[in-house]
């Protein structure tokens, strides 16, 4: 999204993308400026997500994509919205917070939508509500947003 010739907001996530798009928009927010970054059932690196599942095969050597957005994360002057499915399945929760505590202090807020899995978080009105009040918002630092259970 542009205004302006200026970019406003990446996204990168839903139930029916590929992998690597929440890597993409994270590294295109560190090399581009854009006022807004929205990350959704994200990860800090797809290689440590192969390596919780196949922990038994050699994956740093079969991966060739590793989008490792913990790494670019620090690059990126966005202010960040990373939405998490509480009962996430495919993505650890622990790489989704990784990947939150690798941006600046308050740069990004964290979401988390109860209730859901990685397939089904977009069916949530949260999940929308969500998104809509962070694009709506200041352009102050988020902070967290913790859902929790309610």
């Amino acid at each position: 999204m542009r205004l302006g010739g200026r970019a406003l907001l990446y996204f990168g996530g839903n139930a029916e993308d590929v992998a690597g798009n929440r890597g993409v928009a994270v590294q295109l927010a560190a090399a581009r400026p854009v006022e807004r970054l929205v990350l959704v059932t994200a990860y800090d690196s797809l290689l440590n997500v192969a390596r919780q599942y196949f922990w038994w095969l050699p994956v740093g050597l079969l991966l060739r994509d590793r989008y490792e957005s913990a790494r670019r994360a620090p690059e990126a002057s966005a202010l960040v919205l990373v939405v998490i499915a509480a009962k996430d399945e495919i993505i650890p929760r622990a790489r989704s917070d990784a990947l939150a505590a690798a941006f600046a202090p308050r740069q990004a807020g964290v979401v988390v939508v109860p209730g859901v899995g990685h397939n089904t978080l977009d069916l949530s009105p949260r999940y929308l509500r969500s998104i809509a009040a962070f694009l709506a918002g200041p352009r102050a630092a988020p902070g967290v947003l913790e859902a929790g259970t309610g």
